[in-house]
């Protein structure tokens, strides 16, 4: 009689053992991660986790898993990519930070069938390397502008006046023919004064 109670209760701790194995475990949490958990400014990021389909923090089957954070991390409206369930609950996606997103931390949490499911994951970004990069000085080759010389100023050249022969040069070139002429009628004049005097001097007949 005792030891077929004590088979009796063996066998049913079995059976609910069995029974406990094979149903699915609703109870099991939802979860989510970001990796890398620090990136700077339009870099890409993976997002995962699971959102079970019964139990706390459940989603139905064939529900996506839509992630949620600030206007910031996901424009215009903070909400980001969805990413589609497996039979799990599983779900993976990637996505790229925008490079306007400003440094600091942000909250990525999951929506499922309308409802937030209470699980979020911190991502931190930096800032954009092509901001925080000095920009590369080029050293521009300045060529001098050819200097154009002023025109020398011309100086006008004065032509001097011709020199002005003196009045009295002009008579003294000519004194030797005007005292030539002068001469030559004296000693015209004188021969016919002598002829008279001589022809005055003949005695009569």
């Amino acid at each position: 009689m005792a030891r077929s109670s004590a088979r009796t209760v063996v066998a049913a701790a079995l059976a609910v053992g069995a029974l406990w194995l094979q149903a699915p475990r609703g109870g099991a949490a939802a979860a989510i991660t970001v990796s890398p958990a620090t990136a700077a400014a339009g870099a890409s990021v993976t997002v995962s986790g699971n959102v079970p389909a019964t139990g706390t923090a459940s989603c139905s089957a064939g529900a996506a898993a839509q992630l949620t954070s600030t206007a910031a991390l996901f424009p215009p409206d903070g909400f980001g990519p969805q990413a589609p369930r497996d039979a799990a609950g599983d779900f993976r996606v990637d996505y790229t930070i925008p490079t306007g997103t400003a440094p600091g931390s942000y909250n990525i949490g999951i929506r499922c069938a309308g409802g937030n499911v209470g699980v979020s994951a911190t991502l931190q970004v930096t800032r954009s390397s092509a901001t925080t990069t000095p920009p590369t000085t080029s050293r521009a080759t300045t060529t001098a502008a050819p200097t154009t010389a002023a025109p020398a100023s011309t100086v006008p050249t004065t032509t001097a006046p011709p020199a002005t022969t003196a009045k009295g040069d002009d008579d003294s070139d000519g004194i030797p023919w005007i005292l030539a002429v002068i001469l030559g009628v004296v000693a015209v004049a004188a021969a016919f004064a002598l002829g008279l005097r001589r022809g005055r001097r003949r005695p009569s007949a």
